[in-house]
């Protein structure tokens, strides 16, 4: 292989798209990206700082975007495919099987290494990243995972205005104070404070006010 970027594209090209394109997916900007229902599905192979001129090493990364999250936060449908896996709202990592934590990364030294390496990240592909990626097949799937408290990949504060910008735009606004009440928490720690207001000044238009307390007057008893 004349490159490290050589080597990304045998294994994104002959061994990832011929198992990728029957699934549905297509390619764009230099990764994998198919829709299902209102989410998008990415995989994208990274390649580690940690590379040398002597070996590269990579590993994949994939996620879960909500198309509808994601309009209503400002972006524009026509650019979606184009958003690498770190601009999804699920994302999650995976190396060698050997290496079960999902933090390891494939070496590939010489022209060699390359078919051995190879079949392990199909093997990888196979059993970790699509049953992942079925798991979350619908937007009912990404809604129940954010209400249980869990956003693999992002920030809690980015699970909450998530879940209330899919709430709002499902019809469901119903559920939104607890979400909101929570987010506002947030607003007021300093490590968050200028995310979580932005996104609640865009949330803002979707509240119901409530209502001032009215008294009732008494009625007039008289003839």
């Amino acid at each position: 292989m004349s490159s490290q970027a050589d080597v990304l594209r045998v294994i994104a090209n002959e061994y990832l798209w011929p198992k990728l394109q029957p699934l549905g997916f297509e390619r764009a900007a230099g990764r994998f990206v198919r829709q299902v229902d209102n989410l998008l599905h990415l995989i994208e192979l990274q390649r580690s700082v940690g590379s040398s001129s002597r070996a590269i090493r990579f590993r994949i990364n994939y996620g879960v975007l909500s198309v509808r999250v994601a309009e209503f936060f400002g972006a524009a449908t026509s650019e979606l495919r184009s958003y690498d896996v770190q601009s999804s709202h699920w994302i999650d990592r995976a190396g060698p099987q050997d290496d079960p934590s999902g933090d390891g990364w494939w070496e590939v030294g010489v022209v060699g290494d390359l078919p051995e390496v190879a079949s392990d990240v199909l093997h990888v592909l196979n059993q970790v990243v699509l049953p992942a990626l079925d798991q979350l097949s619908s937007e009912d799937g990404l809604l129940q995972l954010w209400r249980g408290g869990r956003g693999p990949g992002i920030t809690e504060a980015q699970r909450l205005a998530n879940l209330a910008a899919l709430l709002v735009t499902r019809g469901q606004k119903a559920d939104l104070p607890p979400v909101v009440a929570r987010l506002r928490e947030l607003a007021e720690r300093s490590a968050v404070r200028d995310f979580a207001r932005r996104q609640l000044k865009r949330l803002e238009p979707h509240l119901t006010p409530t209502a001032p307390e009215q008294t009732q007057e008494p009625s007039d008893t008289r003839n």
